[in-house]
């Protein structure tokens, strides 16, 4: 599921799928529900190119404790943690979603500037950084 800002009043949603209407144009359901909106009427966000150049980037990704912590706050910040997760994202982190947010930012930043590295350095390997 992606996520969109309905551009009218600033509220985030989930979409589920997109649909082709002849008649009333490209809309997208919103997850959850039999609702819809029109692809006008909304901005999805796609950050699926920067998360897949990530996944390839990132040395040892799948073993990198950034890239887990980044997995537990998005899903924290999502509603979708189980109560050990979320006991120790406290422990970690507090208990504030602001605070979650902030630095959810600050290690996605991180984790992508170390992927641009790798594949820079690999791209010129002539250059030391």
């Amino acid at each position: 599921m992606a996520k969109a800002i309905i551009k009218s009043t600033g509220e985030v949603i989930e979409i589920s799928h997109r649909i082709d209407s002849s008649r009333y144009g490209i809309r997208y359901v919103i997850a959850g529900t039999s609702k819809s909106v029109a692809e006008s009427e909304i901005m999805i966000f796609d950050d699926s190119g920067v998360i897949a150049f990530i996944e390839k980037w990132y040395p040892d990704y799948y073993h990198s404790d950034i890239i887990a912590w980044i997995d537990d706050l998005h899903c924290a910040l999502g509603n979708e943690c189980d109560d050990e997760k979320l006991a120790r994202i406290g422990e970690a982190w507090g208990t504030d979603p602001k605070g979650w947010l902030i630095e959810l930012i600050n290690l996605e930043s991180a984790a992508y500037r170390r992927a641009l590295e790798r594949y820079y350095s690999m791209m010129y390997p002539k250059i030391n950084i």
